[in-house]
């Protein structure tokens, strides 16, 4: 039996405590993701931010695409891209 400032720690509320970090441990241990996400930025030659610019993400390998619009700060971002090779194409229609 474990004691603090009066409280008493009974075994099952140890076990318990076991079984929480037990399972936390087995959670973060369960494997290694292959994938990944990450934010890009569209910006013209003047390094100023591009919004409503359509990105296409090509897998190089799959040749799988993922067609993304910036935000209104020129910002993109493909989720959950599997391990590869990539290349990105950055448009926007311009009217004069």
């Amino acid at each position: 039996m474990v004691r603090k400032e009066g409280t008493r720690v009974t075994d099952s509320s140890a076990l318990l405590l076991v079984l929480l970090l037990t399972l936390a441990c087995a959670s973060a241990a369960s494997g290694q993701i292959r994938s990944a996400t990450f934010t890009g930025a569209v910006t013209d030659p003047t390094k100023a931010v591009v919004p409503g610019a359509t990105v296409i993400v090509t897998n190089q390998d799959t040749n799988a695409k993922n067609e993304l619009v910036t935000s209104e700060a020129g910002l993109f971002t493909p989720t959950y891209l599997p391990a590869g090779s990539y290349s990105f194409e950055a448009s926007v229609l311009t009217v004069r």
